[in-house]
Protein backbone atom coordinates (compact mmCIF):
# COMPACT_ATOMS: atom_id res chain seq x y z
CA UNK A 1 0.00 0.00 0.00
CA UNK A 2 2.77 2.49 0.88
CA UNK A 3 5.01 1.62 -2.11
CA UNK A 4 2.35 1.76 -4.84
CA UNK A 5 1.47 5.52 -5.01
CA UNK A 6 4.98 6.84 -5.80
CA UNK A 7 5.50 4.34 -8.66
CA UNK A 8 3.59 6.09 -11.50
CA UNK A 9 4.88 9.48 -10.36
CA UNK A 10 8.47 8.28 -10.60
CA UNK A 11 7.81 6.83 -14.05
CA UNK A 12 6.29 10.11 -15.19
CA UNK A 13 9.31 12.06 -14.00
CA UNK A 14 11.60 9.65 -15.81
CA UNK A 15 9.72 10.00 -19.09
CA UNK A 16 9.49 13.79 -18.84
CA UNK A 17 13.24 13.97 -18.42
CA UNK A 18 13.51 12.82 -22.04
CA UNK A 19 10.87 15.37 -23.07
CA UNK A 20 8.31 12.68 -23.80
CA UNK A 21 4.67 12.71 -22.85
CA UNK A 22 2.34 9.70 -22.32
CA UNK A 23 -1.29 10.08 -23.12
CA UNK A 24 -3.18 10.48 -19.84
CA UNK A 25 0.05 10.39 -17.80
CA UNK A 26 -1.46 13.01 -15.51
CA UNK A 27 -4.35 10.65 -14.82
CA UNK A 28 -1.91 7.98 -13.73
CA UNK A 29 -0.21 10.41 -11.36
CA UNK A 30 -3.56 11.54 -9.94
CA UNK A 31 -4.76 7.99 -9.45
CA UNK A 32 -1.52 7.14 -7.69
CA UNK A 33 -1.69 10.18 -5.42
CA UNK A 34 -5.32 9.54 -4.46
CA UNK A 35 -5.06 5.77 -4.39
CA UNK A 36 -8.47 4.26 -3.73
CA UNK A 37 -10.06 1.33 -5.64
CA UNK A 38 -12.90 3.44 -7.06
CA UNK A 39 -10.68 6.34 -8.11
CA UNK A 40 -8.07 3.99 -9.52
CA UNK A 41 -10.77 2.28 -11.57
CA UNK A 42 -11.90 5.65 -12.91
CA UNK A 43 -8.35 6.87 -13.58
CA UNK A 44 -6.90 3.72 -15.15
CA UNK A 45 -9.70 1.55 -16.47
CA UNK A 46 -11.91 4.20 -18.10
CA UNK A 47 -11.67 4.67 -21.90
CA UNK A 48 -9.56 1.55 -22.32
CA UNK A 49 -6.42 3.10 -20.82
CA UNK A 50 -4.62 -0.10 -19.71
CA UNK A 51 -4.92 -1.57 -23.21
CA UNK A 52 -4.04 1.55 -25.26
CA UNK A 53 -0.45 2.27 -26.17
CA UNK A 54 0.74 5.77 -25.26
CA UNK A 55 1.48 8.39 -27.88
CA UNK A 56 4.66 10.47 -27.97
CA UNK A 57 6.07 13.56 -29.51
CA UNK A 58 9.25 13.02 -31.49
CA UNK A 59 11.83 15.37 -30.08
CA UNK A 60 14.90 13.16 -29.71
CA UNK A 61 16.41 9.94 -30.89
CA UNK A 62 15.25 8.19 -27.71
CA UNK A 63 11.60 8.00 -28.69
CA UNK A 64 11.43 4.27 -29.11
CA UNK A 65 13.08 3.28 -25.78
CA UNK A 66 11.04 5.76 -23.80
CA UNK A 67 7.85 4.63 -25.54
CA UNK A 68 8.61 1.12 -24.42
CA UNK A 69 9.26 2.31 -20.87
CA UNK A 70 5.99 4.25 -20.78
CA UNK A 71 4.08 1.21 -22.00
CA UNK A 72 5.73 -0.91 -19.34
CA UNK A 73 4.76 1.68 -16.72
CA UNK A 74 1.11 1.45 -17.71
CA UNK A 75 1.27 -2.34 -17.66
CA UNK A 76 2.89 -2.39 -14.20
CA UNK A 77 0.22 -0.11 -12.75
CA UNK A 78 -2.49 -2.25 -14.32
CA UNK A 79 -1.04 -5.47 -12.90
CA UNK A 80 -0.65 -3.98 -9.43
CA UNK A 81 -4.13 -2.46 -9.43
CA UNK A 82 -5.92 -5.54 -10.81
CA UNK A 83 -5.89 -7.61 -7.56
CA UNK A 84 -7.24 -4.67 -5.57
CA UNK A 85 -10.04 -4.05 -8.05
CA UNK A 86 -10.82 -7.76 -8.30
CA UNK A 87 -11.01 -8.04 -4.52
CA UNK A 88 -13.41 -5.11 -4.37
CA UNK A 89 -15.60 -6.51 -7.17
CA UNK A 90 -15.85 -9.97 -5.63
CA UNK A 91 -16.49 -8.78 -2.08
CA UNK A 92 -18.83 -5.85 -2.54
CA UNK A 93 -21.75 -7.78 -4.03
CA UNK A 94 -21.57 -10.82 -1.77
CA UNK A 95 -24.63 -10.89 0.55
CA UNK A 96 -24.12 -12.10 4.07
CA UNK A 97 -25.60 -15.49 4.90
CA UNK A 98 -28.65 -14.99 7.12
CA UNK A 99 -28.04 -18.26 8.98
CA UNK A 100 -24.44 -17.23 9.68
CA UNK A 101 -25.75 -13.89 10.94
CA UNK A 102 -28.00 -15.73 13.39
CA UNK A 103 -25.35 -18.16 14.55
CA UNK A 104 -22.64 -15.50 14.94
CA UNK A 105 -24.82 -12.88 16.61
CA UNK A 106 -23.26 -11.47 19.81
CA UNK A 107 -26.19 -12.65 21.94
CA UNK A 108 -25.63 -16.23 20.72
CA UNK A 109 -21.87 -15.86 21.19
CA UNK A 110 -22.43 -14.92 24.85
CA UNK A 111 -24.37 -18.12 25.49
CA UNK A 112 -21.78 -20.15 23.59
CA UNK A 113 -19.03 -18.65 25.75
CA UNK A 114 -20.97 -19.57 28.88
CA UNK A 115 -21.30 -23.16 27.60
CA UNK A 116 -17.55 -23.34 27.04
CA UNK A 117 -16.93 -21.82 30.45
CA UNK A 118 -19.17 -24.43 32.06
CA UNK A 119 -17.28 -27.17 30.21
CA UNK A 120 -14.04 -25.93 31.75
CA UNK A 121 -15.73 -25.91 35.15
CA UNK A 122 -16.67 -29.57 34.65
CA UNK A 123 -13.02 -30.42 33.98
CA UNK A 124 -11.99 -28.37 37.01
CA UNK A 125 -14.43 -30.20 39.28
CA UNK A 126 -13.26 -33.59 37.97
CA UNK A 127 -9.64 -32.63 38.60
CA UNK A 128 -10.33 -32.30 42.35
CA UNK A 129 -11.04 -36.04 42.73
CA UNK A 130 -7.99 -37.14 40.75
CA UNK A 131 -4.56 -37.80 42.30
CA UNK A 132 -2.54 -34.64 42.88
CA UNK A 133 1.22 -34.86 42.29
CA UNK A 134 3.65 -32.13 43.33
CA UNK A 135 7.38 -31.72 43.72
CA UNK A 136 9.42 -29.37 45.87
CA UNK A 137 12.98 -28.72 46.96
CA UNK A 138 13.68 -28.17 50.65
CA UNK A 139 16.99 -26.76 51.82
CA UNK A 140 18.25 -25.50 55.17
CA UNK A 141 20.83 -25.65 57.88
CA UNK A 142 20.53 -26.36 61.58
CA UNK A 143 20.99 -23.21 63.66
CA UNK A 144 20.55 -24.78 67.09
CA UNK A 145 19.68 -28.31 68.21
CA UNK A 146 19.80 -30.64 71.14
CA UNK A 147 19.60 -34.20 69.94
CA UNK A 148 21.30 -37.49 70.41
CA UNK A 149 24.23 -37.77 68.00
CA UNK A 150 23.49 -41.04 66.43
CA UNK A 151 25.22 -42.02 63.23
CA UNK A 152 22.10 -41.84 61.06
CA UNK A 153 21.24 -38.27 62.09
CA UNK A 154 24.57 -36.48 62.41
CA UNK A 155 24.82 -35.39 58.77
CA UNK A 156 21.15 -34.41 58.57
CA UNK A 157 21.55 -31.70 61.19
CA UNK A 158 25.14 -30.59 60.82
CA UNK A 159 25.55 -30.14 57.08
CA UNK A 160 23.66 -27.91 54.72
CA UNK A 161 21.54 -30.06 52.42
CA UNK A 162 18.90 -29.75 49.67
CA UNK A 163 16.27 -32.46 49.67
CA UNK A 164 13.83 -33.23 46.86
CA UNK A 165 10.31 -34.21 47.89
CA UNK A 166 7.71 -35.78 45.61
CA UNK A 167 4.21 -35.78 47.10
CA UNK A 168 1.21 -37.79 45.90
CA UNK A 169 -2.21 -36.93 47.37
CA UNK A 170 -5.51 -38.69 46.83
CA UNK A 171 -8.80 -37.71 48.40
CA UNK A 172 -10.45 -40.81 49.80
CA UNK A 173 -13.82 -39.43 50.80
CA UNK A 174 -15.18 -35.88 50.80
CA UNK A 175 -18.90 -36.47 51.46
CA UNK A 176 -19.88 -35.68 47.86
CA UNK A 177 -18.20 -32.25 47.55
CA UNK A 178 -16.51 -33.11 44.25
CA UNK A 179 -19.62 -34.76 42.82
CA UNK A 180 -21.66 -31.67 43.68
CA UNK A 181 -19.15 -29.45 41.90
CA UNK A 182 -19.30 -31.64 38.79
CA UNK A 183 -23.12 -31.58 38.85
CA UNK A 184 -23.23 -27.78 39.18
CA UNK A 185 -20.88 -27.33 36.21
CA UNK A 186 -22.86 -29.79 34.07
CA UNK A 187 -26.12 -28.02 34.91
CA UNK A 188 -24.57 -24.69 33.92
CA UNK A 189 -23.50 -26.13 30.59
CA UNK A 190 -26.95 -27.55 29.84
CA UNK A 191 -28.55 -24.22 30.73
CA UNK A 192 -26.14 -22.40 28.42
CA UNK A 193 -26.92 -24.80 25.55
CA UNK A 194 -30.62 -24.07 26.02
CA UNK A 195 -29.71 -20.39 26.03
CA UNK A 196 -28.01 -20.76 22.64
CA UNK A 197 -31.15 -22.27 21.09
CA UNK A 198 -33.33 -19.66 22.78
CA UNK A 199 -31.27 -16.73 21.52
CA UNK A 200 -31.12 -18.15 18.00
CA UNK A 201 -34.91 -18.46 17.95
CA UNK A 202 -35.29 -14.92 19.30
CA UNK A 203 -32.97 -13.45 16.66
CA UNK A 204 -34.67 -15.42 13.87
CA UNK A 205 -38.07 -14.18 15.11
CA UNK A 206 -36.87 -10.57 15.03
CA UNK A 207 -35.55 -10.95 11.47
CA UNK A 208 -38.78 -12.62 10.35
CA UNK A 209 -40.85 -9.86 11.92
CA UNK A 210 -38.95 -7.25 9.92
CA UNK A 211 -39.26 -9.27 6.71
CA UNK A 212 -43.00 -9.81 7.18
CA UNK A 213 -43.49 -6.06 7.53
CA UNK A 214 -41.28 -5.45 4.50
CA UNK A 215 -43.25 -7.83 2.33
CA UNK A 216 -46.50 -6.21 3.40
CA UNK A 217 -45.14 -2.80 2.36
CA UNK A 218 -44.05 -4.20 -1.01
CA UNK A 219 -47.56 -5.51 -1.68
CA UNK A 220 -49.16 -2.25 -0.53
CA UNK A 221 -46.83 -0.25 -2.77
CA UNK A 222 -47.76 -2.41 -5.76
CA UNK A 223 -51.44 -1.94 -4.97
CA UNK A 224 -50.90 1.79 -4.64
CA UNK A 225 -49.49 2.05 -8.15
CA UNK A 226 -52.53 0.41 -9.69
CA UNK A 227 -54.92 2.42 -7.50
CA UNK A 228 -53.15 5.67 -8.34
CA UNK A 229 -53.47 4.95 -12.05
CA UNK A 230 -57.23 4.34 -11.68
CA UNK A 231 -57.70 7.53 -9.66
CA UNK A 232 -55.66 9.54 -12.17
CA UNK A 233 -57.85 8.30 -15.02
CA UNK A 234 -61.03 9.20 -13.15
CA UNK A 235 -59.57 12.57 -12.17
CA UNK A 236 -58.91 13.30 -15.82
CA UNK A 237 -62.53 12.49 -16.62
CA UNK A 238 -63.83 14.72 -13.82
CA UNK A 239 -61.51 17.53 -14.87
CA UNK A 240 -62.66 17.21 -18.48
CA UNK A 241 -66.29 17.36 -17.42
CA UNK A 242 -65.60 20.44 -15.28
CA UNK A 243 -63.86 22.15 -18.18
CA UNK A 244 -66.82 21.23 -20.40
CA UNK A 245 -69.15 22.87 -17.90
CA UNK A 246 -71.12 19.71 -17.08
CA UNK A 247 -69.21 18.73 -13.93
CA UNK A 248 -68.93 20.28 -10.51
CA UNK A 249 -65.75 21.80 -9.17
CA UNK A 250 -66.38 20.21 -5.76
CA UNK A 251 -66.19 16.76 -7.37
CA UNK A 252 -62.77 17.63 -8.79
CA UNK A 253 -61.56 18.72 -5.35
CA UNK A 254 -62.70 15.45 -3.83
CA UNK A 255 -60.82 13.44 -6.46
CA UNK A 256 -57.70 15.57 -5.97
CA UNK A 257 -57.89 14.87 -2.23
CA UNK A 258 -58.02 11.14 -3.03
CA UNK A 259 -54.89 11.50 -5.14
CA UNK A 260 -53.17 13.37 -2.33
CA UNK A 261 -54.16 10.73 0.24
CA UNK A 262 -52.79 7.99 -1.97
CA UNK A 263 -49.55 9.89 -2.43
CA UNK A 264 -49.22 10.42 1.32
CA UNK A 265 -49.79 6.71 1.94
CA UNK A 266 -47.09 5.92 -0.61
CA UNK A 267 -44.59 8.27 1.04
CA UNK A 268 -45.33 6.81 4.47
CA UNK A 269 -44.78 3.29 3.11
CA UNK A 270 -41.42 4.33 1.67
CA UNK A 271 -40.34 5.84 4.99
CA UNK A 272 -41.37 2.71 6.85
CA UNK A 273 -39.41 0.67 4.33
CA UNK A 274 -36.29 2.73 4.99
CA UNK A 275 -36.73 2.31 8.74
CA UNK A 276 -37.04 -1.45 8.33
CA UNK A 277 -33.96 -1.54 6.11
CA UNK A 278 -31.93 0.47 8.64
CA UNK A 279 -33.15 -1.69 11.53
CA UNK A 280 -32.19 -4.89 9.72
CA UNK A 281 -28.75 -3.52 8.86
CA UNK A 282 -27.93 -2.06 12.27
CA UNK A 283 -29.10 -4.98 14.37
CA UNK A 284 -28.13 -7.94 12.20
CA UNK A 285 -25.88 -6.53 9.42
CA UNK A 286 -28.29 -7.87 6.80
CA UNK A 287 -30.28 -6.46 3.91
CA UNK A 288 -33.59 -7.56 2.42
CA UNK A 289 -31.91 -9.71 -0.23
CA UNK A 290 -29.74 -11.66 2.21
CA UNK A 291 -32.64 -12.16 4.64
CA UNK A 292 -35.02 -13.39 1.93
CA UNK A 293 -34.04 -17.12 2.23
CA UNK A 294 -35.12 -17.14 5.87
CA UNK A 295 -38.61 -15.77 5.21
CA UNK A 296 -38.98 -18.13 2.24
CA UNK A 297 -38.06 -21.13 4.40
CA UNK A 298 -40.46 -19.94 7.09
CA UNK A 299 -43.41 -19.60 4.73
CA UNK A 300 -42.74 -23.01 3.28
CA UNK A 301 -42.35 -24.90 6.57
CA UNK A 302 -44.60 -23.06 9.04
CA UNK A 303 -47.61 -25.02 10.32
CA UNK A 304 -51.11 -23.67 9.84
CA UNK A 305 -52.09 -24.48 13.39
CA UNK A 306 -50.09 -22.88 16.17
CA UNK A 307 -48.59 -25.58 18.43
CA UNK A 308 -49.18 -25.31 22.16
CA UNK A 309 -46.41 -26.30 24.56
CA UNK A 310 -46.83 -27.14 28.21
CA UNK A 311 -45.70 -24.07 30.13
CA UNK A 312 -43.60 -26.17 32.51
CA UNK A 313 -41.52 -27.57 29.62
CA UNK A 314 -40.33 -24.40 27.90
CA UNK A 315 -36.63 -23.70 27.46
CA UNK A 316 -36.69 -20.77 29.86
CA UNK A 317 -38.34 -22.88 32.56
CA UNK A 318 -35.87 -25.70 31.98
CA UNK A 319 -33.00 -23.27 32.41
CA UNK A 320 -34.40 -22.27 35.79
CA UNK A 321 -34.84 -25.95 36.66
CA UNK A 322 -31.11 -26.42 36.06
CA UNK A 323 -30.40 -23.43 38.28
CA UNK A 324 -32.62 -24.88 41.02
CA UNK A 325 -30.78 -28.18 40.76
CA UNK A 326 -27.44 -26.36 40.98
CA UNK A 327 -28.62 -24.47 44.07
CA UNK A 328 -29.58 -27.76 45.71
CA UNK A 329 -26.15 -29.20 44.91
CA UNK A 330 -24.48 -26.04 46.23
CA UNK A 331 -26.35 -26.41 49.51
CA UNK A 332 -25.32 -30.05 49.66
CA UNK A 333 -21.68 -29.09 49.10
CA UNK A 334 -21.76 -26.44 51.82
CA UNK A 335 -23.13 -28.92 54.32
CA UNK A 336 -20.46 -31.47 53.33
CA UNK A 337 -17.72 -28.91 53.96
CA UNK A 338 -18.60 -29.05 57.68
CA UNK A 339 -17.81 -32.76 57.79
CA UNK A 340 -14.38 -34.42 58.11
CA UNK A 341 -12.42 -35.33 54.98
CA UNK A 342 -9.91 -38.14 54.51
CA UNK A 343 -6.83 -37.88 52.30
CA UNK A 344 -4.04 -40.37 51.61
CA UNK A 345 -0.58 -38.85 51.16
CA UNK A 346 2.65 -40.49 50.00
CA UNK A 347 5.90 -38.49 50.29
CA UNK A 348 9.07 -39.63 48.54
CA UNK A 349 12.14 -37.72 49.81
CA UNK A 350 15.51 -37.79 48.04
CA UNK A 351 18.17 -36.63 50.52
CA UNK A 352 20.99 -34.35 49.43
CA UNK A 353 20.08 -34.15 45.76
CA UNK A 354 22.90 -31.63 45.29
CA UNK A 355 25.50 -34.23 46.24
CA UNK A 356 23.83 -37.10 44.33
CA UNK A 357 23.49 -39.32 47.36
CA UNK A 358 21.43 -42.46 47.06
CA UNK A 359 19.53 -42.00 50.27
CA UNK A 360 15.75 -41.68 50.06
CA UNK A 361 12.68 -42.17 52.16
CA UNK A 362 9.09 -43.12 51.24
CA UNK A 363 6.54 -42.18 53.88
CA UNK A 364 2.81 -42.75 53.72
CA UNK A 365 0.26 -41.09 55.93
CA UNK A 366 -3.48 -40.67 56.27
CA UNK A 367 -4.72 -37.13 56.80
CA UNK A 368 -7.92 -36.44 58.69
CA UNK A 369 -9.27 -32.90 58.44
CA UNK A 370 -12.16 -31.63 60.50
CA UNK A 371 -13.26 -27.95 60.36
CA UNK A 372 -14.11 -26.71 63.84
CA UNK A 373 -14.87 -23.00 63.47
CA UNK A 374 -14.98 -20.74 60.42
CA UNK A 375 -16.51 -17.60 61.87
CA UNK A 376 -19.98 -18.44 60.59
CA UNK A 377 -19.16 -18.15 56.87
CA UNK A 378 -20.51 -21.59 55.99
CA UNK A 379 -23.85 -20.93 57.68
CA UNK A 380 -24.12 -17.56 55.93
CA UNK A 381 -23.46 -19.14 52.54
CA UNK A 382 -26.07 -21.80 53.20
CA UNK A 383 -28.63 -19.15 54.03
CA UNK A 384 -27.72 -17.19 50.90
CA UNK A 385 -28.13 -20.31 48.75
CA UNK A 386 -31.53 -21.03 50.24
CA UNK A 387 -32.77 -17.51 49.50
CA UNK A 388 -31.41 -17.74 45.97
CA UNK A 389 -33.31 -20.97 45.46
CA UNK A 390 -36.50 -19.28 46.60
CA UNK A 391 -35.94 -16.44 44.17
CA UNK A 392 -35.36 -18.86 41.29
CA UNK A 393 -38.53 -20.72 42.23
CA UNK A 394 -40.52 -17.50 42.18
CA UNK A 395 -39.08 -16.59 38.77
CA UNK A 396 -40.05 -20.04 37.52
CA UNK A 397 -43.66 -19.64 38.67
CA UNK A 398 -43.78 -16.20 37.06
CA UNK A 399 -42.46 -17.55 33.76
CA UNK A 400 -45.06 -20.32 33.73
CA UNK A 401 -47.89 -17.87 34.33
CA UNK A 402 -46.62 -15.45 31.68
CA UNK A 403 -46.20 -18.23 29.15
CA UNK A 404 -49.72 -19.49 29.72
CA UNK A 405 -51.09 -15.96 29.38
CA UNK A 406 -49.07 -15.19 26.23
CA UNK A 407 -50.02 -18.46 24.57
CA UNK A 408 -53.70 -17.88 25.28
CA UNK A 409 -53.39 -14.32 24.03
CA UNK A 410 -51.80 -15.47 20.76
CA UNK A 411 -54.56 -18.01 20.12
CA UNK A 412 -57.30 -15.50 20.87
CA UNK A 413 -55.62 -12.83 18.75
CA UNK A 414 -55.32 -15.17 15.77
CA UNK A 415 -58.98 -16.11 16.12
CA UNK A 416 -60.04 -12.47 16.29
CA UNK A 417 -57.86 -11.42 13.35
CA UNK A 418 -59.13 -14.33 11.27
CA UNK A 419 -62.70 -13.17 11.94
CA UNK A 420 -61.83 -9.61 10.94
CA UNK A 421 -60.10 -10.89 7.82
CA UNK A 422 -63.17 -12.87 6.83
CA UNK A 423 -65.43 -9.84 7.30
CA UNK A 424 -63.03 -7.63 5.37
CA UNK A 425 -62.94 -10.16 2.52
CA UNK A 426 -66.73 -10.10 2.34
CA UNK A 427 -66.67 -6.30 2.14
CA UNK A 428 -64.17 -6.41 -0.70
CA UNK A 429 -66.33 -8.92 -2.58
CA UNK A 430 -69.36 -6.67 -2.12
CA UNK A 431 -67.44 -3.64 -3.38
CA UNK A 432 -66.23 -5.64 -6.37
CA UNK A 433 -69.85 -6.31 -7.30
CA UNK A 434 -70.69 -2.63 -6.95
CA UNK A 435 -67.70 -1.64 -9.10
CA UNK A 436 -68.67 -4.14 -11.78
CA UNK A 437 -72.22 -2.81 -11.77
CA UNK A 438 -70.96 0.78 -12.00
CA UNK A 439 -68.70 -0.10 -14.92
CA UNK A 440 -71.61 -1.80 -16.68
CA UNK A 441 -73.74 1.30 -16.35
CA UNK A 442 -71.07 3.54 -17.88
CA UNK A 443 -71.96 4.36 -21.46
CA UNK A 444 -75.55 3.24 -21.06
CA UNK A 445 -76.62 6.03 -18.71
CA UNK A 446 -74.95 9.18 -17.51
CA UNK A 447 -71.53 8.26 -16.04
CA UNK A 448 -70.50 9.35 -12.55
CA UNK A 449 -66.68 9.34 -12.24
CA UNK A 450 -66.80 10.59 -8.63
CA UNK A 451 -68.93 7.67 -7.52
CA UNK A 452 -66.54 5.28 -9.23
CA UNK A 453 -63.59 7.02 -7.59
CA UNK A 454 -65.23 6.64 -4.19
CA UNK A 455 -65.80 2.93 -4.80
CA UNK A 456 -62.21 2.40 -5.96
CA UNK A 457 -60.83 4.36 -3.02
CA UNK A 458 -62.91 2.35 -0.54
CA UNK A 459 -61.77 -0.86 -2.16
CA UNK A 460 -58.13 0.22 -1.98
CA UNK A 461 -58.46 1.02 1.72
CA UNK A 462 -60.04 -2.38 2.37
CA UNK A 463 -57.28 -4.17 0.47
CA UNK A 464 -54.67 -2.33 2.54
CA UNK A 465 -56.51 -3.44 5.68
CA UNK A 466 -56.58 -6.97 4.22
CA UNK A 467 -52.80 -7.01 3.84
CA UNK A 468 -52.34 -5.58 7.32
CA UNK A 469 -54.58 -8.25 8.86
CA UNK A 470 -52.73 -10.96 6.96
CA UNK A 471 -49.42 -9.65 8.28
CA UNK A 472 -50.75 -9.45 11.84
CA UNK A 473 -51.92 -13.06 11.65
CA UNK A 474 -48.47 -14.12 10.46
CA UNK A 475 -46.82 -12.17 13.26
CA UNK A 476 -49.08 -13.81 15.85
CA UNK A 477 -48.36 -17.23 14.36
CA UNK A 478 -44.65 -16.41 14.58
CA UNK A 479 -45.06 -15.47 18.24
CA UNK A 480 -46.91 -18.70 18.87
CA UNK A 481 -44.12 -20.76 17.30
CA UNK A 482 -41.58 -18.89 19.41
CA UNK A 483 -43.52 -19.44 22.63
CA UNK A 484 -43.84 -23.13 21.76
CA UNK A 485 -40.05 -23.41 21.18
CA UNK A 486 -40.87 -24.64 17.67
CA UNK A 487 -39.36 -21.87 15.56
CA UNK A 488 -35.89 -23.39 15.44
CA UNK A 489 -37.19 -26.78 14.28
CA UNK A 490 -39.44 -25.06 11.73
CA UNK A 491 -36.48 -23.19 10.24
CA UNK A 492 -34.15 -26.16 10.75
CA UNK A 493 -31.79 -24.09 12.90
CA UNK A 494 -29.04 -26.16 14.47
CA UNK A 495 -26.65 -25.28 17.24
CA UNK A 496 -23.69 -26.04 15.02
CA UNK A 497 -20.25 -26.99 16.27
CA UNK A 498 -19.41 -25.33 19.55
CA UNK A 499 -15.62 -25.24 19.61
CA UNK A 500 -14.19 -24.49 23.03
Amino acid sequence: GTLLPPLPIAIGQFVNSYEMQCVRLKEISLAATLFTPNRLRQGLLSNGLPLALPQFRKRSSLVKPTAILCSLALLIVQVIAAPVLAAEDTGADQPRDVYAAIYNHPAVAVQRSQACQALSQVDLAKADIRPQLSARLVGGSSLSSHIERRETHVRRFDDREIDGVLTLEQTLYDWGISDAGIGIAQNSRQAAILGIALEMDRIAADILSIMLSQQELVVVDRLYRGHRQDIDDLAAQVEASVEAGIGRLSDLRIVKVMQLDAEIAHIQAERQMELLRADLQQRFELDFVSAAPLIAAYRQARPEEVPVLDSTRTREVKRLDYELASSALELQRLKAERKPSFTAIVDTTLFDVDSFSQEYEIAGRLQFRMPLYDGGSNAARQQETQWRSRGIGNDRDNLIRNHQSQTEQVLNQIKRLAGDLEKNTAKIAELDLQIEAAKARQGQVESNPLAMANLLNDRFQLIVVQETLTKEIELERLRGLFFADALGSTLNLTLGKTSC
